[in-house]
């Protein structure tokens, strides 16, 4: 056994222990050791992932979103993906991407539709009081950052809401923010730009009263109905998973 070896055995003991001794390897989550421990054992490093009581092992939410993005950067994004879903709640793997803000992340390309839709509603809707204006810069912002994903046509056609989707809540951002000369900058930031149609269902949006009006009641609707989503998403793997493996699973929700 190589003294790699042995380095890479002792940080997979790490990750199995939590706390302290986890927080010291991650805090140099490039180390060649500790990704070799990561690929060896990723259900470890999620498990860091999840804890979030510090009382019992758990990590900084700074530190969980080194362990996050050091598993996804270290396996393909189809496992990546699959790894996140499985292994990593909804809420918990929404506020570690919203934790990210506009760093680049490996994990925000992967995780889950319903967890960075989850992590645009946390950061729109969060505690400190903001303006109309505000909010409808954020979810622009957001918008941009989601058109970079391979799945965003799928995204904006996500109803999030009674009747509402994606798109209609960005086209309605666009509307309340943009002036005439910035409209084409604001459709270009979401990936709009080539759109014909695009103007045409604004201008429909316009004449219907159909721009929507975001507040609370809104954005509750949407959380919940996302964590449904999520829920939904969650069993459907694990009982693909539990007859592609021939082993009955419980999943209590």
């Amino acid at each position: 056994m190589s003294n790699f070896d042995i380095q890479v055995s002792a940080a997979v003991a790490a990750i199995a222990k939590g706390g302290v001794p986890a927080a010291k390897l991650f805090r140099n989550e490039f180390d060649p050791v500790t990704k070799a421990a990561v690929r060896a054992d990723p259900d470890g490093a999620l498990a860091l992932v999840r804890n979030v009581r510090m009382s019992d092992g758990g990590l900084s939410r700074g530190i969980r979103v080194r362990v996050l993005e050091t598993v996804v950067g270290e396996h393909t994004d189809a496992r990546s993906a699959e790894l996140l879903a499985q292994k990593v709640e909804v809420s918990h793997l929404a506020e570690l991407l919203l934790a990210q803000g506009d760093l680049p992340s490996a994990a925000f390309a992967v995780a889950s539709k319903e967890a960075v839709l989850m992590a645009l509603l946390m950061d729109v809707m969060d505690d400190s009081p903001a303006l109309y204006a505000e909010v409808m810069t954020r979810l622009l912002c957001w918008g941009g950052k989601l058109s970079e994903r391979a799945d965003f046509d799928e995204l904006l056609e996500t109803e999030i809401s009674s009747d509402v989707t994606l798109r209609q809540l960005l086209l309605s951002a666009v509307s309340a923010l943009s002036e005439d000369g910035s409209l084409d900058a604001a459709l270009e930031n979401l990936g709009l730009g080539e759109d014909e149609g695009v103007l045409a269902e604004m201008q429909e949006l316009a004449d219907n009263g159909g721009f929507i009006e975001v507040d609370e009641d809104l954005m509750r609707v949407a959380s919940a109905k996302l964590r449904e989503l999520a829920r939904q998403t969650k069993k459907e793997a694990t009982s693909f998973e539990a007859v592609e493996q021939e082993v009955p699973v419980e999943v209590d929700y």
